[in-house]
């Protein structure tokens, strides 16, 4: 609930994750220190991303 209340009351930028020139290393590193966010969760999210972002 931390990590809604903190998007909607715009605390929590979660577009910058989003940014391209952002090293993966940076990202893998920001997400678990989102409240709630574990690793798996984390690399879920990454893993996602990246197959979005292949245009499959």
């Amino acid at each position: 609930m931390r990590l809604a209340t903190g998007v909607a009351e715009g605390s929590i930028d979660l577009e910058q994750l989003t940014d391209s020139d952002m090293p993966d290393a940076e990202v893998e590193k920001r997400l678990p220190a989102l409240p709630g966010v574990g690793p798996y969760a984390a690399a879920h999210v990454m893993l996602v991303s990246l197959w979005a972002g292949t245009g499959s």
